[in-house]
């Protein structure tokens, strides 16, 4: 994408390129098997990969997920094609309760840096999905957030957190994007953008250009918005002139090579 945009642009436009597929959902040993082998061909075409992780209880336990184990088995493999391992966490319940309650969340937060540090995540997705709450848990919930990130970083400046979340503003707990700006160390990715039609696929994403371009990975699909025989090139292209250069690719490995064509000319730019 460097030749479509002017030079003095580009360095700042791709210093973080990224691109993450999606892993889900139960996947067995022979698909686990099948995806390393795809990612493993074509790892230069790809920053980070969000399998299955963690479940959160009540108290704040951590608790594996059904096919977490099989996920951690992989991490080292993919760590030495380059590749980081960002565990999907679904918390939509988990996040309201670790909001309000600090014994909770003190033990998760314990728990979380424990498994960080046997298992090697590079960071979390908050699969952050629930009912409209009152501004009251959207505040506790922010602080949460910010909380999370901050003992991510505390452990490596490289580890990130991130949330999936429906649109931008969001209805899941009254979220405003605008709160996720330039300061915060968490990023989005929205999900109401993974299926939807160009005309609101770029609606969606010009709301969430309040949050700063830094912080938003917008939510794609295969054949849909991220297609290479339609609109997934000019979609791209257009990202990057507003500068934001990361994405999430929904779900496991591309379908087929043009695919991962549009991901190294994405990350790398034309040559």
């Amino acid at each position: 994408y460097q030749r479509r945009v002017r030079g003095t642009e580009v360095a700042a436009m791709l210093a973080t390129p990224f691109v993450a597929i999606t892993m889900c959902c139960s996947l067995t040993a022979p698909a686990w098997d099948d995806l390393m082998g795809n990612i493993t061909a074509h790892h230069d075409n790809l920053t980070a990969v969000i399998p299955e992780s963690y479940v959160v209880g009540a108290s704040g336990s951590l608790t594996p997920s059904e096919f977490s184990n099989r996920t951690a088995s992989h991490i080292p493999a993919l760590h030495q094609l380059g590749i980081k391992v960002y565990g999907m966490m679904p918390m939509t319940a988990g996040a309201v309760t670790l909001a309000h309650d600090l014994e909770a969340r003190s033990k998760f937060f314990s728990e979380m840096k424990q498994v960080v540090a046997s298992e090697g995540w590079d960071g979390f997705a908050l699969d952050l999905e629930g009912p409209r709450e009152n501004s009251t848990t959207a505040v506790a919930l922010m602080g949460f957030l910010t909380e999370f990130g901050n003992q991510l970083r505390s452990i490596s400046p490289d580890h990130d957190l991130m949330v999936f979340i429906h649109t931008c503003p969001t209805a899941d707990f009254s979220l405003e994007c605008a709160w996720f700006n330039a300061s915060s160390p968490v990023s989005l990715i929205t999900m109401d953008t993974y299926t939807a039609s160009r005309s609101a696929w770029l609606r969606g994403f010009r709301d969430a250009l309040v949050a700063d371009p830094g912080h938003y990975l917008p939510g794609m699909e295969y054949n849909q918005n991220l297609s290479p025989y339609y609109d997934g090139e000019k979609n791209l292209n257009y990202m990057v002139s507003k500068g934001v250069t990361k994405l999430v690719a929904w779900n496991n490995a591309p379908p087929n090579q043009a695919y991962w064509d549009l991901f190294g000319e994405f990350l790398h730019g034309s040559k």
